[in-house]
């Protein structure tokens, strides 16, 4: 479903401001503004607020209530099929598939919509957030219990809600993309409405609503998007390996660790290990890092009983591509510290299109953008496949502190995980992946009706506003 657009025709200036550690709350109240849009069957209806002129820094929850609550700000209304939105180049949530937020900084949105829940009992709802966010339902008179914090030393928490105890969840202030959670109780079937205010103080921002029956301790694959569908993918990369694979010790950059690989001739005396790999998804256990990855993590080959530093590996595997399945393939790495990623045709090494937080190198190598040696993120990459048999490279060097290196694949172009799509690159894996439908989104009992407009033309009006 697409999204679609309303403006209120007023000019704002987007500022960067630096978000604030999450603060308690006591009290919480909010009353919703009169040109906040509701959702309907299938849409959640949002609006986004911009402060005028020279804005203040919109760094927690209190000030974003404030803004949402100002007729002179700048103010866009719009639908859209789930709460799953990120921009500016930071973090995302779970789901892969983000919507796009309007770019910039010092912003506060207003989420609303209708919930049908099949049966009375419990439901935990995971928020991941960059900054902050409130959630209630029926204005606070559904209570929240059983918090839990991905980062358990930058908390969230349950706060009372326009006077109804243990009503809101809540983070108050800036923050990096991280879960915050916490189970609902029900009464009764049926439909459940939800305000869920969000703010983005500076750089990257993301929010994503999703759920889960029962009572849970922390995000899981049990979770789906509020709104989303039923969904069937196909994981369609083809038998890549095994992986000969090598670890090399004292080597300090990725310089020294291509040095001494040498074109798939290792230098013996720093070689560390010789083996063969099914997938290449390692850590060094003494101090792992292994993003979102750490379900396939297993531990480097020639690891020592301590935090090692200053080693590398490098791995080659080959690829036969049919004519049948000749076309676009994503690669994706995740490492800390640094890597290169080759597709060699012969001697030849492709040409890949560089995706997120990847750049393309003098050898034709996929290597991090953010630094020489880079460091823990999901690194992208896209290769135009004809048929034939191929070799693929990875070498990987670790300075310090945690260690990881993770290889995935997918047939397609995409610029985000998704792990129903993605598989680490190895056994030969072709298997329909069934995704249940979440909690779905219903008409309100008295739905609003409000003007929309294209999702171009709110792009090019922000774009002249900022000129």
């Amino acid at each position: 479903m697409s999204k679609r657009w309303a403006i209120c025709p007023r000019t704002f200036v987007v500022a960067c401001a630096v978000g604030l550690a999450g603060a308690a709350q006591a009290q919480i109240n909010f009353t919703v503004p009169a040109d906040a849009p509701d959702g309907g069957l299938g849409t959640v209806g949002i609006l986004r607020v911009f402060p005028l002129a020279t804005p203040p820094t919109i760094d927690n929850q209190d000030i974003a209530r404030a803004l949402l609550g100002d007729p002179t700000a700048f103010r866009v209304t719009a639908t859209a099929p789930q709460v799953n939105h990120a921009a500016d180049g930071g973090g995302t949530g779970h789901f892969g598939g983000d919507l796009d937020n309007l770019t910039g900084d010092n912003k506060a949105y207003l989420f609303r919509g209708n919930i049908a829940i099949p049966a009375a009992g419990q439901y935990t709802f995971n928020i991941a957030s960059d900054d902050g966010f409130t959630l209630a339902f029926n204005k606070g008179t559904i209570p929240f219990s059983n918090l839990y914090n991905q980062n358990t030393g930058n908390p969230g928490s349950i706060q009372t809600y326009n006077g109804n105890a243990n009503g809101a969840l809540t983070y108050f202030g800036g923050r990096g993309t991280e879960d915050t959670g916490a189970t609902a109780t029900f009464p009764s079937a049926g439909t459940y409405h939800f305000d869920l205010t969000w703010h983005d103080g500076c750089c990257g921002d993301a929010v994503e609503l999703s759920s889960a029956q029962g009572s849970k301790g922390g995000f899981d694959s049990s979770f789906t998007l509020v709104g989303g569908q039923a969904v069937t993918k196909n994981k369609q990369f083809k038998t890549v390996g095994p992986w000969d694979t090598y670890t090399f010790s004292n080597v300090s950059n990725m310089a020294a660790t291509i040095a001494v690989y040498n074109d798939n001739v290792p230098f013996p005396a720093f070689v560390r290990s010789h083996t063969t790999e099914p997938t290449i998804a390692f850590n060094d256990p003494q101090n792992p890092n292994n993003g979102s990855h750490g379900g396939d993590a297993r531990t480097f080959p020639g690891d020592t009983a301590v935090d090692n530093d200053n080693f590398g590996a490098a791995a080659r595997a080959t690829f036969t591509v049919t004519a049948a399945d000749a076309g676009k393939y994503t690669i994706m790495v995740y490492t800390d510290d640094g890597f290169r990623f080759r597709m060699l045709n012969g001697a030849t090494a492709l040409t890949p299109t560089a995706g997120p937080n990847s750049t393309v190198d003098g050898t034709n190598g996929l290597v991090p953008s953010n630094s020489p040696d880079g460091c823990c993120t999901d690194y992208f990459g896209q290769y135009d496949m004809a048929a034939g048999t191929y070799t693929m490279e990875v070498i990987n060097n670790e300075i310090g502190g945690g260690a990881g290196l993770f290889v995935y694949g997918a047939k397609g172009d995409f610029n985000s995980f998704d792990p129903d799509i993605f598989q680490l690159l190895g056994a030969n894996i072709t298997a329909t992946i069934n995704t249940p439908a979440g909690l779905q989104l219903v008409a309100a009992p008295e739905p609003g009706t409000f003007a929309v407009l294209g999702i171009g033309a709110i792009a090019a009006l922000a774009r002249r506003r900022r000129a």
